[in-house]
């Protein structure tokens, strides 16, 4: 879950300038404009709904501050694995561990999505698979 994983990075990181924070995407415990640059790895993916998925990017923006930079990473779903018969949204199956559903996304609705709050300057992706 994700408090023990912020258990395991209290451990790992006493003593540094670490400060783990619970809570939820849609609703961020933070300040208008508190960061400089927000960073939200692998997660919008498994956000079920695209008002909710809609309401976090909402949050990734009000939290950084004007001028500030978002990067957000999200699963693609890419002709290779459409071809392989990945399914783009439903039970996340494999080596997912107790995730329970994905969302894959498609390069111009992932644009869409970010563009609703955030100035996109770049669109990139690596396409390969992760080593688990």
């Amino acid at each position: 879950s994700s408090l023990q994983s912020l258990e395991v990075l209290r451990q790992r990181r006493a003593g540094r300038m670490v400060h783990p924070v619970h809570g939820s995407l849609t609703q961020l415990p933070f300040s208008d404009d508190s960061f400089d640059a927000v960073l939200c790895a692998n997660v919008l993916q498994n956000v079920e709904g695209t008002d909710r998925r809609q309401r976090c990017v909402r949050e990734l923006a009000r939290v950084c501050r004007p001028g500030g930079r978002v990067v957000v990473t999200v699963h693609h779903h890419s002709r290779p694995r459409r071809r392989a018969g990945w399914r783009k949204e439903g039970p996340s199956g494999g080596h997912s561990g107790p995730i329970g559903y994905i969302y894959r996304f498609l390069p111009d609705e992932f644009r869409d999505l970010l563009a609703s709050e955030l100035a996109v300057r770049r669109l990139t992706g690596c396409g390969f698979p992760l080593p688990y």
